[in-house]
């Protein structure tokens, strides 16, 4: 499954950020002006236009005619051979792959290029050097990679403009850049507003260190004494994908922002260097620095970083390439009580970061992977942050929704005795039993009528998952299970408000984020529109023969399931189309430990504040909460759920799935009773098995297969799959009687040197969660 980085960041309010970071670090500091009470003066920037625009000029759809050679006049100053030209290539080669992605993902209907031939055949190109010349093309690449498709999206492309608007164009020109995206407030319009982190404890905001003493001293005088804490830690350099997520606060942050007036207005002034100037609503955000800060280094150790830190955590592991634990680690923490994202930790192997971006000279010692599989795409992907983005299948992980909707409904020839022990020791085949309706977990025939899957996807439903998988709507199809991770709504229900300027005519970015979908379909409206939807009841459910056919296939069962409805198997042990991020997964453990505590439910959220000079909330924040805590999930019935958790609780006891781990971190003795975590592991069983040799060998044959349009390559050949490992836990963590955390881990296994095949007999995603879960367990006792 191809890790996917599903979120898009609105152009203005990624440059807007970008303006901002520069104002932060130099203008506002030097303040050597008078203060700004007007607006501020409108600046173009013409030459990069014009230079962007001559560049834009010449991309064209591809000619479907084999490609023509590269000329170019020798007698130029830019031509072959002379001095950046190979730099130049390269960059162009970036460019046009990155415009080749916005046909495969269907935003355009042809492929573009950009021409270099008929580039440098311009007048104007004909006597600048090839640094020059690739100057304004390395400024697009550059804003793609921050900005992502979002960026070319923005552009005015002549095929998806109507026939009125194709007049504008000149009859050869294809793609046109808007002037305002060149158009910006003067850097002296005022002061960006702070970040704030947020205690995991205590809920207060957290004043973190912005490498800049006139700046934190800024921050810290703009929140009363009592009401701020102090770090040593950096948001911007401990959290991944920093700039990213927060981007989108760019209109209320920056004065220099276009919506920042309509926004917030022109009275929100603070005193700085003895003058009034506008300055930008200060944002609390849910990290933790010092959590954050602390989880960051997990990660990385695991993922090959040496450095003293690391020496005392088991990753030693030099029969593996780069001598890492893991290729990728994504680790989330959520606030169980209030739905705060306390923790978003993401790292990469050096091998696994060139494979998929493609940026620099790859690392020695890599593994020889073939171009076009999950493991090194033929195209360069973004890296941002695993934590939130990476979509995996979550393997076992959806037994405690499974064993929810199996606790619901409970017909008289269908025992459950053993349900608990069979989620103890992750036996998918007794599971797949109770969730089936046999008679007895193992043995037996099934009952002809069996409600358990569709109360499994109606408990999915209340813990926060499938939200907007019902297909009501073409929007709810498009985003079925994503939620938008600033404010903790889910974007299938999310509706304008007239009333609230914040979101006024979705004029502000959000921040897209998958929760978890399970016992779901591909499905495509009659508009059009492509997504997820619910599978149907009891229209997807095989009859009785054929589950008993399925179970006794293999020898354990549940191995050969072929006919209609059986893809109902694969959803069951949580593959399939059965999706989910960390995030998602520690907010569904969340969920469940409200629901057993009675508790309020709430989606994951980043954005807890947005604070005015006065240290009063913005009138709308308030608003905006309250929205967000009355379309928390509906929860589940809380006797349920504490037999849920129960059961979780013994995987870390003798005999559980997480009882190595745990005793790698807390010893023998601290793992034979229950010790306030209540976990699961999750293997997603259709990982590729094959060593990294025979992989290349059977690509090869791959390819000469469909070559010959063979019907059986995708059995004989099939693409190779990753092998995650997963694991999550809810954990209290202030020696409460109370789940109060929740944590899930993600990480992608590594490769042994000796055969080439996956080194992962040991659960590193369990090791790296107990080892935390002992971290703030003994910070908060």
């Amino acid at each position: 499954m191809l890790e996917k980085a599903q979120f898009s960041l609105a152009r203005a309010g990624v440059m807007v950020g970008l303006c901002g970071l520069v104002v932060l670090g130099a203008g506002w500091l030097m303040n050597h002006r008078d203060a700004i009470k007007s607006k501020a003066p409108v600046h173009f920037s013409s030459g990069a236009w014009l230079s962007m625009q001559l560049v834009f000029k010449h991309v064209s759809p591809v000619n479907p005619l084999p490609p023509t050679p590269l000329l170019i006049r020798q007698d130029a100053v830019c031509s072959s051979g002379r001095a950046g030209f190979d730099r130049l290539q390269k960059e162009v080669e970036s460019l046009n792959v990155h415009l080749d992605r916005m046909y495969l993902s269907k935003f355009v209907k042809r492929r573009y290029s950009l021409n270099l031939s008929s580039l440098l055949e311009e007048p104007s190109q004909f006597s600048i050097s090839c640094a020059d010349v690739a100057r304004p093309i390395r400024l697009i690449n550059e804003k793609i990679r921050r900005q992502g498709q979002g960026f070319l999206q923005s552009l005015d492309w002549k095929e998806r403009q109507s026939g009125s608007g194709q007049k504008k164009f000149e009859v050869n020109n294809w793609i046109s850049l808007p002037k305002q995206m060149f158009t910006s407030k003067s850097a002296w319009a005022g002061v960006p507003g702070c970040l704030y982190g947020t205690d995991a404890s205590t809920g207060k905001r957290v004043v973190t260190d912005r490498g800049d003493v006139a700046i934190t001293k800024f921050c810290q005088s703009q929140v009363a004494a009592d009401q701020a804490l102090r770090s040593p830690f950096t948001l911007s350099s401990n959290l991944p994908g920093f700039a990213s997520l927060i981007a989108p606060l760019s209109a209320w942050r920056i004065p220099q922002s276009d919506l920042y007036e309509d926004l917030v207005g022109n009275e929100n002034l603070v005193t700085w260097g003895s003058k009034k100037q506008p300055v930008g609503l200060h944002a609390q955000l849910s990290i933790d620095p010092a959590w954050q800060a602390w989880l960051q280094e997990l990660a990385e150790c695991f993922s090959g970083k040496v450095s003293n830190a690391c020496s005392r955590y088991p990753t030693q592991s030099e029969g593996r390439y780069e001598s890492a634990r893991v290729r990728m680690a994504g680790i989330s923490v959520i606030d169980v009580p209030s739905g705060r994202l306390v923790a978003a930790a993401s790292a990469n192997s050096p091998c696994f970061e060139h494979d998929k971006t493609r940026i620099g000279l790859p690392p020695k010692g890599c593994p020889q992977l073939p171009d076009d599989t999950v493991h090194r795409p033929r195209l360069p992907q973004s890296i941002t942050n695993h934590a939130l983005f990476t979509h995996a299948p979550p393997g076992s992980l959806v037994k405690p929704v499974l064993m929810a909707g199996i606790l619901q409904y409970t017909p008289s020839d269908a025992g459950l005795t053993g349900l608990e022990v069979a989620l103890q020791k992750s036996n998918s085949p007794q599971f797949l039993d109770a969730f089936l309706c046999r008679q007895k977990l193992g043995q037996g025939n099934f009952s002809s009528k069996c409600d358990r899957p569709a109360l499994t996807l109606q408990s999915a439903h209340k813990l926060g998952w499938n939200t907007g998988c019902d297909g009501k709507s073409d929007k709810a199809i498009a985003q079925c299970a994503m939620v938008d991770l600033l404010y903790g709504q889910p974007l299938a229900q999310q509706q304008n408000n007239s009333g609230s300027s914040l979101q006024k005519e979705q004029r502000t970015p959000t921040l897209p984020v998958l929760m978890g979908q399970t016992l779901v379909k591909p499905y495509r409206s009659e508009n059009g529109m492509s997504g997820y939807k619910d599978l149907p009841w009891p229209d997807s459910l095989p009859d009785s023969e054929q589950r008993k056919v399925c179970a006794q296939s293999g020898a354990k069962g549940y191995v050969r399931c072929r006919g209609p409805n059986l893809a109902l198997i694969s959803e069951a042990y949580g593959q399939g189309n059965t999706l989910a991020t960390p995030t998602g997964v520690a907010s569904l453990l969340a969920s469940l430990a409200n629901s057993a505590q009675n508790q309020p439910l709430h989606y994951p959220h980043l954005l807890v504040d947005l604070v005015l000079a006065n240290g009063q909330s913005h009138s709308n924040t308030l608003s905006l909460k309250q929205s967000a805590l009355s379309r928390g999930p509906d929860g589940l019935d809380p006797k349920i759920s504490r037999q849920v958790l129960f059961a979780m609780e013994k995987t870390l006891m003798p005999g559980g799935t997480a009882h190595a781990a745990c005793v790698s971190a807390f010893g023998p003795e601290g793992c034979r009773a229950p010790r306030g975590v209540a976990g699961k592991t999750g293997t997603p069983g259709d990982a590729d098995e094959r060593s990294l040799a025979q992989l290349s060998k059977d690509l090869k044959l791959r390819s000469e297969c469909l070559t010959r349009q063979s019907s059986t390559c995708n059995t004989q050949y099939p693409l190779p799959r990753p092998r995650y490992r997963w694991y999550a836990a809810v954990f209290k963590s202030k020696g409460s009687a109370e789940y109060d955390k929740a944590i899930a881990v993600l990480v992608h296994s590594n490769w042994r040197r000796s055969d080439g095949r996956f080194a992962d007999d040991q659960n590193a995603a369990a090791e790296m969660a107990m080892i935390a879960i002992r971290q703030f367990q003994a910070i908060n006792n």
